[in-house]
């Protein structure tokens, strides 16, 4: 059979919440045990101008995107009573609840920003060449700003404040975690292709990341690829109608990652970052203390990744049936990881360029669409 508990002590006209020893006291939280309030503000917004017209084929963008969030949280305990009959019949307080009570508050801003300059140039010449090249910069910023304080051991339990310590030995408990990165880019790409058939791309950009150690932040990443549609050939409608697409395609290229986690986790992983630790009496007087977590990497830089990729798309019968195979090499150099080391180290490492990996393979896929 289940057991059922009594919420409140009989006799005392449901004034009393009655200790029930191993019954659920989800009530007593929920309707005297405080609240906990958490408000989530987002305001974001795409700005353009665009520049059309000004030479024939000639394209000038700029783009700026602002992003604010604004996160409050108010969380309050408060004690509930908990109470039983004493052998002499007399309603007596046999249990607390959120015992002591306590009120904590935090603030969280952030704030970022996006801003792109585009530029795009279409160029056609006779006789089926066309030219395209675009070129561009973009600039991001991100910016946590958080804080905290928590009390516990209030003189009123009904006042949610910080200002309201019982004890002048048991200050509030404060604490903030400010974190910052920025990141430029420098871009550009041309293209080029002669009648659909003769294809080639070529991009180079420049990327720069705060969160990388000074002398490492920024680097260059080139790429390249290639393509023949060879269905475009006059000669290959004649050999083989009944080719719809034949593309022999190849590339190379290189890219980079500077991605340590979160936006607000790991900007400072190149210094060495300290922390407020326990307080310890020295000549009977409570101090302080300061410590280093995490051991610094000072040389951290970009993880690359390097691929080399060779393909072949093609489609039969009126497209009915497709399919394409590639094959490519990746190597990922300076990788991004955290060591392990020995406990007696002392301290956590921080992520660091410790490893490489090269991986390489084939794939291809094959389907058939038709109406029934």
């Amino acid at each position: 059979l289940r057991q059922i508990y009594p919420i409140w002590l009989p006799g005392t006209d449901s004034t009393k919440y009655a200790q029930t020893g191993s019954g659920s006291t989800i009530y007593e939280q929920l309707k005297d045990g405080g609240y906990s309030h958490e408000h989530l503000y987002n305001l974001d917004g795409v700005f353009t101008l665009q520049a059309a017209g000004l030479a024939k084929g000639l394209n000038l963008r700029a783009l700026y995107s602002p992003h604010l969030q604004q996160y409050n949280l108010e969380d309050f305990h408060k004690t509930v009573e908990l109470w039983s009959y004493n052998s002499a019949g007399v309603p007596v307080v046999a249990n607390r609840l959120n015992n002591p009570n306590s009120i904590q508050k935090g603030r969280e801003t952030v704030v970022s920003h996006d801003v792109q300059l585009l530029a795009d140039y279409d160029w056609f010449l006779n006789k089926g060449n066309h030219f395209h090249v675009l070129g561009g910069f973009e600039y991001q910023y991100y910016d946590y700003d958080s804080v905290g304080a928590s009390q516990s051991n209030l003189i009123s339990n009904e006042i949610p404040s910080l200002n309201m310590q019982a004890s002048a030995t048991t200050p509030a408990t404060v604490g903030d975690n400010i974190q910052t990165n920025a990141w430029v880019s420098f871009f550009g790409r041309f293209n080029y292709d002669f009648k659909g058939k003769y294809l080639l791309q070529a991009t180079l950009r420049n990327d720069a990341s705060s969160r990388l150690a000074p002398g490492h932040r920024s680097q260059t990443f080139p790429a390249v690829s290639v393509g023949w549609a060879v269905n475009k050939e006059p000669w290959m409608a004649q050999a083989l109608p009944f080719v719809n697409e034949l593309k022999i395609r190849g590339s190379w290229g290189k890219q980079g990652n500077a991605q340590l986690g979160e936006n607000y986790q790991n900007n400072y992983n190149y210094i060495g970052v300290l922390n407020q630790g326990a307080v310890y009496p020295f000549n009977n007087v409570s101090n302080p203390s300061i410590y280093q977590s995490a051991l610094p990497s000072p040389g951290l830089g970009w993880e690359t990744i390097e691929e080399s990729d060779a393909g072949i798309d093609i489609a039969l019968f009126n497209d009915r049936l497709s399919g394409s195979f590639d094959y490519y090499i990746r190597n990922n150099n300076n990788m991004l990881i955290a060591l392990n080391e020995p406990v007696v180290l002392g301290w956590t490492p921080s992520t660091t360029n410790a490893a490489s990996l090269r991986t390489g393979g084939w794939g291809f896929n094959i389907g058939w669409r038709d109406e029934i």
